[in-house]
């Protein structure tokens, strides 16, 4: 599973490479595989993206029985460009899923050692291809690991923390003359 705003420009080339470079390598070794594209603002790709086992969703909100965030088992966040903290990585860990990433959205805390961190598509789809043959007893101890990790990081204590810290910093910082 992918999900963006697809009004967002690296989304939709995420999109692409995941339908067009990742997806055929991941069927190549699973071919039971599927893939779901889902977000807001899809109409420009929609069609050009569908297809054998690729199925694009548009925008689905949590609440949907049967939502693929619940039911996914591997959210691939294949994004090559942009900047900032890819909090779009940590948003499926409370519901199990498990992120591949490429190398340029390892942007998080101690995450490297929790997901796999990929440089291409062949180590992208490699790391896909092991979280789906993954034993159910082996997955589900990795999503309660990434679990703790949303929780230790961004959980609403953690973020009170957080800002606390960076409050005390500027009380004690000079300003720059």
């Amino acid at each position: 599973m992918f999900v963006g705003n697809f009004r967002h420009t690296p989304n939709p080339a995420a999109a692409k490479y995941l339908a067009r470079n990742l997806f055929p390598l991941v069927r190549n070794e699973v071919p039971e595989a599927n893939v779901v594209i889902a977000g807001s603002y899809m109409s420009e790709i929609s069609e050009s993206l569908a297809g054998d086992g690729i199925k694009v969703a548009g925008w689905l909100s949590e609440g949907e029985t049967g939502h693929p965030v619940w039911t996914s088992r591997v959210v691939v966040v294949p994004l090559r460009t942009g900047a900032g903290v890819k909090l779009k990585v940590v948003e499926p860990c409370p519901k199990g899923c498990r992120s591949s990433r490429v190398r340029l959205c390892a942007r998080l805390p101690d995450l490297d050692a929790l997901l796999p961190v990929c440089d291409g598509a062949e180590e992208i789809a490699a790391a896909i291809v092991r979280i789906l043959r993954m034993s159910d007893e082996e997955w589900l101890n990795q999503a309660a690991s990434e679990l703790h990790y949303v929780h230790q990081h961004f959980s609403r204590d953690a973020m009170k923390q957080s800002l606390g810290e960076a409050l005390e910093l500027a009380a004690v910082t000079k300003p720059v003359a």
